[in-house]
């Protein structure tokens, strides 16, 4: 009996340490990963990258031209990006080209609040495939 039970809590632990995997960027400087890793991305749904990042997304915007569609992804609040506030490592872009239209409509978001980013983005827009993914950090003068 005391080895079933041992068995049976050893056997959860694993389960439940399984579900805590570490994501891929745990910091703004770790986004440089996600381009170094972009083969594991590419041909998956926009979650699967989502959940790999820990800071959060604050804002995102999309650029949809003729042969181009893609999101735009920053760590820093509308405020801050107004007054270029933060340093160059804060005010990183991480661009994620997705393979369709994306049905972005400006109009229905809130006033004022168009480009923060929600949770329910992330829910409307995650089974979008990515085609390509790159970073863009700001260049200060000195």
């Amino acid at each position: 009996m005391k080895n079933i039970l041992k068995f049976t809590i050893l056997f959860c632990f694993l389960i439940h340490s399984d579900t805590y995997a570490q994501q891929m960027v745990q910091n703004i400087n770790d986004l440089y990963k996600l381009k170094e890793n972009e083969q594991l991305f590419i041909n998956r749904p926009l979650k699967n990258l989502l959940q790999e990042i820990k800071p959060e997304i604050k804002t995102g915007s999309v650029i949809n031209e003729k042969h181009s569609f893609m999101f735009c992804f920053r760590f820093t609040t509308i405020e801050q990006q107004k007054k270029n506030e933060g340093n160059s490592t804060e005010r990183i872009s991480l661009l994620v080209q997705v393979s369709e239209h994306i049905p972005w409509y400006w109009a229905l978001r809130p006033k004022n609040k168009e480009i923060i980013w929600t949770h329910k983005d992330s829910y409307e827009y995650g089974d979008m495939i990515i085609t390509h993914i790159d970073i863009t950090a700001v260049n200060e003068e000195v």
